[in-house]
């Protein structure tokens, strides 16, 4: 995988460190916000696939 990434261009490095970013900001939100759960679980669920999906495609 290491590989994969130094053979990136600049442009997919910048994404794939957005999406990371934005992946491990909404990992915590849906196992510790609990007071925001009900309102935001199933919108916070699917940008974390979303997010998932976007790092294997650059992958």
């Amino acid at each position: 995988m290491l590989e994969e990434i130094e053979d990136m261009g600049a442009s997919q490095k910048r994404s794939l460190d957005s999406y990371v970013q934005r992946l491990i900001e909404y990992i915590p939100k849906l196992k510790y916000w609990h007071s925001e759960q009900e309102r935001n679980e199933k919108g916070w669920r699917s940008e974390v696939v979303n997010f998932r999906n976007r790092i294997n495609r650059l992958l």
